[in-house]
């Protein structure tokens, strides 16, 4: 598929602009534009157009987005044209020529299953996307699996995704680690898992523990009742206390109430009633005097204002004379300029028409101002002269420039005779050329070969134990890996079981030791009862009594003497005291001996484990010794003893190594055989044929220097071909157009003659004889500027006469209205005339805006002070109303009842008071009871008695928190040994453990997964690749840093992993980390030209699109680069965007000019 037009519609910066490729064909298309020219808008509607345009597209800033168009014209395969329009929308965004909508299946059918993404990463080539794959391919330190993937996927960064990976994984495990997550998860897991083993108990324990928190409980719920009772008693006290006092002021001011006279009060809404009287009554005696003196102040200013009205008459005129002062200002300061500006317009034309004509008048030259016609017409006749002046002076310049130029083709020409035939030199070198660089390939099959041949020396030497040369390499009959694996994985989950058996054996025997210990220290406390112990004496005392019964109760007859039987009474009184003893200690001693009983079971049940441990121990070393018996017999063969499966797995990697180095050392020497003989003939060749040419045959030169010789002599031959072809094809055009030349001279010799004819008839028409057209423009000119001139005089004339009018009227009104308000300013001018009557009037319009304002704060000074002497009248009324209400003769006798009023309802407040307080302090009960209580106690016994409650209350406190921390402690012993409590607890604790491990081990092995997939893939693709791949990226990077390099080569690193490294031309070998940034640029786009072209072979031609990729390529680099692009594009379209014109110079030189198309792009 090719793009044959682009057409950008409305699409970003571009409204209608049209990028056209051609007819097709292998040419390398230079698309050339300065900055802000919309290359970046250009490739952005490229890949929009083969894709459809994004939803979220920043293109839309010119054109909306339902505006946005981007049409091509493309070539398919078959050669046939198709023309489509890609829009804007969420559907049908793909339309035909005539606008409709098709289906997006016939452009994607030329695209051959390409998507967005693999475009944009395989077919678009950028500066950042080269300097990024240089980057990368010196971070990988060269790997040639990661080099060859990134290359040619576009896939950048896959050695840090790597890199990220393991770092990541070794975060969560490491096989030796310890602080990693996975290993604090699985350390919590086994401490969880301890505990629950701890948490276990006895029945007897937990009788015991639940009958002392029975008996501590019901202890505590004694002593809470008792603190209860004395708390109650004491609150009771308290209260009575604090209520003394109260009691104490109530009687007293009980007794103060009783002792006042029995009289009328006044209430207290009288009270208020006569105070905002009062208060009304001094304010209106204030508003009195306020207004009084208001109304003084307003007369005064009255009479003190002038008369105003005759002024004020006269207003409207005045300010009309004021507006008219403003052009009169304008008028009388422009009169004598125009004036002036009227005698120089005169002066001037006088002098214009005295340099063009003494007899001519003004009026006669502006009657003889040019027409139109006559312009035209001179403006023609001089364009024509100067159009014959410059063509016949051009033809002259050319005829003698060709006529030089043929004499120096003939000399040249006249040399150049005999000259041999380059072609079949050049079909030689070309068939050459095709097959190969073979010296370059012999050396490098040869430098391969030794190093093989290092690499199977020193290889050998690593393959110990056994010991044998390079050709028994193919025959040693190995095991297989799948055996290998077989073996490696059943050793090590034999070493598995053996370190977990390992592991729980000495686990179990620290347990049993600390065990030991643990009932050592309890022996050395002292002997621990036991129940068998208990059930010993109590066996020893039933077996006394049963021999003392018989003789005691006269079952058996006595023995004489009696000693005996005392005998056996002691000791069995002893044997009883021993058992109730027993029995006693295992009461009081409980928690030991039940410390002791636990202690002995977890002994025996460990002794128990280490037992079958141990048996399973010796099942498992038999195991081991038939598997080693079994490895050794896959071995026997090979003539010596393999070391662990583990250890053999690196050797039989590296023994399969070797065999595939033997492999290529016996392909390389055949290979090399081949080389020779092809490079003989070569030789041989291009010797006969330099023999033909008449060219010497230098002595002592490889087959490349004899090529790099032929190559010269048939560039030589060729370029003096060229030149004699190019000499003839110009000699034969130059003398036709020497001809030509001559004759469009006579033509214009011809037309220069008639010109003159004209030029003479149009001159006769003016009164100025001349044969130079400038003086006929200068002519004109004047005459121009004389009719301009009279124009303007008679304008200032007749400006200046109505500002003279216009004066004359604004000074006869400015004395007429003097001469009425004001004579003494008859003889002022209008400007002082009117300056003094504005200010009269304004003092006037100020005097009458006062008097108004004054009479006006006269009125409400008098309404004022009406209103004033009502509210004190009516106040001194009230006042003398509510004094008779309250039986009082005047207003004093009412004042001091009033006072004796407000004392009284004062004590009743107070008395209020009180008795809420003391309703608070009786706590429900009756007011007058607890105040008859509280007054019958002794006050200075009721001290003693609260400090008798408190000492009590304390000592109940004290015993409480002693018991209470007591049971605390067995209720917390309880709830350990209790079924569903720490061991439940700990059960749980580990379940969490465990499920915290089960995320992180997943994370692990999925990340172990992607790197080992990642890494598989990519060795997978190195193997596909490599070959083809690497041998079209040597001559590819040759070409690119312009010989600086032969090439590149796989090598292999310290760790034996296959890297690429580069070849100088002098034989030198370089790491990628060794090369500069532009050649680590130069040795990317090899890589990716070269994958590129094994996918097209394959796949579909789609056009690569280059963006400015040379600017860390110097001059020579950069054209070596354009020349190998312009072969590139003989397999598919090239386009190459650039912002320097510095490239399109250099595509020119290297480029032939079949091979290349510049476009010049701009909005």
């Amino acid at each position: 598929m090719q793009f044959l037009e682009i057409e950008f519609l409305k699409f970003g910066c571009f409204t209608d602009t049209r990028l056209d490729l051609g007819p097709g064909g292998p040419r390398l298309h230079v698309i050339h534009g300065p900055n802000e020219a919309g290359k970046s808008t250009a490739l952005r509607g490229l890949t929009d157009f083969l894709y459809g345009i994004p939803n979220r597209s920043t293109d839309n800033f010119l054109h909306k987005n339902s505006e946005l168009r981007i049409g091509a014209r493309l070539l398919d395969d078959a050669g046939h044209q198709q023309r489509f329009v890609r829009r804007k929308g969420n559907k049908d965004t793909l339309l035909n020529a005539e606008g409709k909508p098709v289906d997006e299946g016939r452009l994607q059918g030329l695209l051959k299953g390409v998507t967005r993404e693999v475009f944009e990463k395989e077919f678009r080539l950028d500066h950042p996307l080269m300097v990024q794959g240089g980057q990368d391919l010196a971070e990988g330190q060269g790997d040639l699996a990661s080099s060859l993937f990134q290359a040619g996927a576009g896939v950048l960064g896959v050695r840090r995704l790597l890199q990220e990976l393991e770092e990541e994984a070794e975060r969560l495990f490491k096989p030796r680690g310890s602080n990693q997550e996975l290993h604090r998860a699985i350390e919590l897991w086994k401490e969880r898992q301890a505990r629950r083993k701890e948490a276990t108990f006895l029945a007897s324990e937990w009788k015991a523990l639940h009958q002392q928190v029975e008996q501590k409980t019901q202890e505590r719920r004694l002593l809470t009742e008792q603190h209860a009772a004395l708390a109650t008693e004491r609150q009771r006290l308290q209260r009575f206390q604090q209520a003394l006092r109260l009691v104490t002021g109530y009687r007293e001011k009980q007794a103060a109430l009783a002792a006042l006279p029995q009289r009328r009060l006044v209430p207290s809404a009288a009270r208020e009633a006569r105070a905002r009287t009062l208060q009304d009554r001094n304010e209106a005696q204030r508003q009195i005097a306020e207004a009084r003196q208001r109304q003084d102040r307003r007369q005064q200013d009255l009479a003190l204002l002038p008369a105003s009205e005759g002024v004020l008459a006269h207003q409207a005129e005045i300010e009309a004379l004021q507006r008219q002062l403003g052009s009169y200002d304008i008028a009388a300061r422009d009169l004598g300029p125009l004036q002036q500006e009227l005698v120089d317009g005169q002066a001037d034309t006088r002098s214009r028409l005295e340099r063009l004509s003494e007899t001519l008048s003004v009026e006669e030259a502006a009657r003889l101002k040019p027409t139109a016609a006559q312009r035209a017409m001179l403006e023609r006749l001089l364009r024509a002269r100067y159009e014959l002046d410059t063509r016949l002076e051009g033809i002259e310049t050319q005829r003698r420039q060709l006529e030089l130029k043929v004499r120096q083709l003939e000399a040249e020409l006249a040399t150049s005779t005999g000259l041999p035939d380059p072609l079949p030199l050049r079909s030689l070198l070309k068939r050459f050329a095709a097959v190969g660089n073979l010296a370059h390939e012999q050396a490098q099959v040869e430098r391969e070969l030794l190093q093989l041949d290092r690499r199977l020396q020193g290889g050998l030497n690593q393959l110990l134990p056994w010991r044998g040369t390079a050709d028994d390499l193919e025959f040693l009959p190995v095991p297989s890996t799948e055996t290998l694996d077989a073996f490696d994985a059943e050793d090590r989950n034999l070493a598995s079981q053996r370190q977990r058996i390992d592991r729980d054996v000495r686990q179990r025997q620290a347990e049993i030791e600390d065990a030991e210990q643990q009932l050592q220290q309890l022996a050395a406390q002292g002997v621990v009862p036991t129940e068998a112990d208990l059930a010993a004496a109590r066996d020893r005392r039933d077996q006394l009594w049963s021999g003392l019964r018989p003789p005691l109760t006269g079952e058996a007859p006595e023995r004489p003497g009696g000693v005996e039987i005392t005998s056996r009474l002691s000791e069995f009184e002893r044997a009883i005291d021993e058992s109730d003893e027993l029995a006693d200690r295992l009461r009081r001693e409980a928690d030991r001996v039940a410390r002791q009983a636990t202690l002995q079971a977890n002994r025996d049940r460990l002794a128990r484990e280490s037992n079958r441990l141990q048996a399973e121990q010796q099942s498992l070393a038999l195991a081991e010794q038939q598997l080693a018996a079994r490895w050794q017999a896959c071995w026997s063969e090979c003539g010596f003893a393999p070391r662990s499966p583990a250890e053999m797995r690196s050797w039989l990697t590296h023994f399969r190594t070797l065999q595939q180095f033997a492999q290529q050392q016996a392909d390389g020497r055949v290979k090399q055989s081949d080389l020779a003989t092809r490079l003989d003939q070569q030789r041989q060749q291009l010797e006969a044929e330099l023999l033909s040419l008449g060219e010497a045959v230098p002595p002592a030169r490889t087959v490349p220097q004899l090529i790099e010789y032929g190559t010269g002599v048939a560039e030589r031959l060729e370029t003096r071909h060229n030149s004699r072809d190019n000499a003839q094809r110009q000699l034969q055009q130059f003398s036709g157009d020497l001809d030509h030349l001559h004759q469009a001279e006579n033509q214009l010799r011809q037309k220069q003659q008639e010109w003159l004819g004209e030029w003479g008839s149009f001159v006769q028409s003016f009164p100025v004889a001349t044969e130079n057209p400038e003086d006929l423009r200068t002519l004109f000119t004047t005459l121009d500027a004389v009719a301009t001139g009279v124009a303007n005089q008679e304008s200032l004339r007749q400006r200046i006469e109505d500002i003279r009018r216009h004066l004359d009227e604004v000074s006869r009104e400015a004395r007429r209205l003097a001469q009425a308000m004001a004579p003494a300013l008859g003889a002022e001018t209008p400007a002082r005339i009117a300056q003094e009557l504005n200010a009269r009037v304004a003092q006037a319009e100020r005097a009458a805006g006062q008097q108004k304002q004054l009479q006006q704060d006269l009125t409400e000074a008098r309404e004022q002070f009406a209103t004033a002497e009502g509210r004190l009248n009516q106040s001194n009324a009230e006042l003398d109303q509510l004094a008779r209400q309250a039986g009082c003769a005047n207003q004093e006798e009412l004042a001091l009842l009033e006072s004796e009023s407000e004392q009284v309802e004062h004590w009743r407040r107070e008395l209020d008071s009180l008795r809420t307080e003391l309703s608070h302090s009786a706590a429900g009960q009756e007011l007058d009871e607890f105040i008859a209580e509280v007054s019958a106690l002794d006050p200075d016994q009721l001290p003693v008695r609260l400090d008798q409650l408190q000492r009590q209350v304390q000592e109940l406190d004290e015993r409480r928190t002693i018991l209470s921390q007591e049971l605390g402690r067995l209720e917390g012993e309880l709830q350990r040994q209790t079924t569903g409590g720490q061991a439940a607890e700990a059960e749980q604790e580990a379940r969490g453990a465990l499920a915290a491990i089960r995320p992180l081990a997943e994370q692990y092995a999925r990340l172990r997964l992607a790197q080992g997939l990642l890494r598989r893939h990519l060795e997978a693709y190195r193997q596909k690749t490599q070959d083809p791949v690497l041998q079209r990226a040597t001559t590819l990077f040759a070409r690119l840093t312009n010989g600086a390099f032969r090439g590149i080569k796989n090598d292999f690193d310290e760790k034996d992993r296959p890297i690429l490294k580069g070849v100088r031309n002098g034989g030198d070998e370089v790491e990628i980390a060794g090369l500069s940034a532009g050649t680590r640029d130069q040795l990317f786009l090899a890589l990716r030209l070269a994958s590129l072209e094994r996918q097209l072979a394959a796949a579909a031609r789609v056009p690569l699109i280059v963006d400015d990729i040379l600017i860390n390529f110097d001059d020579h680099r950069s054209q070596a680069t354009l020349a190998v692009l312009a072969e590139f594009a003989k397999q598919t379209q090239v386009l190459f965007f650039t912002h320097h014109p510095r490239l399109v110079d250099l595509a020119r030189d290297a480029i032939p000019a079949d091979q290349l198309v510049v476009h010049e792009f701009h909005h």
